[in-house]
């Protein structure tokens, strides 16, 4: 009983003491905790965690998993969920239904689907994609709200787009590899940080948004922004076009980059530019 005691005490100490961090979850094990995902198509209807326990394969032409509440988070638990795209078309990995918020989705693989490895409506907002590994869908990451994340992600042959974020998110810390027609697609006040963009058309575009600390390179283009964006710190090279072509007001800062084409209004300074 004592025994029992001092564990309690010790368990209190710790939460106590240790301060929550962004990265800090529980990991769902045993049937403990949260909910279990053992078979695709699934809605989810309640807030809370959803877990994978093995791979799954949706064979149906439906979304593997669809999302109809807010404050759900789902756990790949590090398995994969993959598609069969012969099924049909619109059938996404993970779908989040229009109007909800507060949605994570993380650690593991989406793959072969018909439509979009995860996909949220136009007006979900604090969708977050952590440490998702994504691969031959139309879109692999398609959050066109606002105020949305996408880290430490990987998204391999997007048909149309790698990934694909709406006003005021944050690509960061993600790997494109033949993202379609633009790897990393951001909407005004939207920021791409630490990404590693290739063999897409477009590597990284953007209108009104911040592309800084990124690597460019084996695109058409490399990184294509229309107006009033930031640009720095970022590394384009060995792409067919211009490393980097901005529009009007655009400012450009400390760059290495073969090729560089702005609008006159444009502010440039600090960039190594080759040929």
């Amino acid at each position: 009983m004592k025994r029992v005691a001092g564990l309690m005490a010790l368990l209190i100490l710790v939460l106590t003491v240790t301060p929550a961090t962004a990265d800090f979850y529980v990991i769902a094990g045993g049937g403990r905790l949260g909910t279990a995902i053992t078979t695709v198509p699934v809605p989810i209807t309640s807030p809370g965690l959803y877990y994978l326990t093995k791979n799954l394969t949706c064979s149906a032409n439906a979304n593997a998993i669809t999302v109809h509440a807010d404050d759900v988070t789902i756990d790949l638990n590090g398995f994969c969920i993959t598609g069969s795209k012969e099924s049909g078309v619109g059938n996404n990995g993970i779908a989040v239904a229009a109007g909800h918020t507060n949605v994570e989705i993380r650690n593991g693989s989406i793959k072969a689907f018909g439509k979009d490895g995860i996909q949220a409506g136009e007006d979900c907002t604090g969708i977050r994609v952590v440490g998702v590994r994504v691969r031959e869908t139309v879109i692999g990451i398609d959050l066109p709200g606002s105020g949305n994340l996408v880290m430490d992600c990987t998204v391999i042959k997007g048909a149309d787009n790698g990934i694909l974020v709406g006003n005021s998110s944050l690509v960061k810390g993600c790997q494109v590899v033949s993202g379609g027609l633009v790897g990393i697609s951001l909407l005004k006040g939207s920021t791409a940080m630490g990404n590693t963009v290739t063999g897409s058309f477009v590597g990284i575009g953007g209108e009104g948004s911040m592309v800084t600390d990124n690597t460019v390179s084996g695109n058409n283009w490399g990184i294509f922004c229309l107006s009033k964006c930031t640009i720095t710190r970022n590394t384009a090279f060995n792409n067919n076009g211009a490393g980097i072509s901005a529009d009007t007001y655009c400012t450009i800062t400390n760059n290495t980059t073969s090729g560089l084409k702005s609008d006159p209004t444009c502010t440039l300074a600090d960039n190594t530019v080759t040929p």
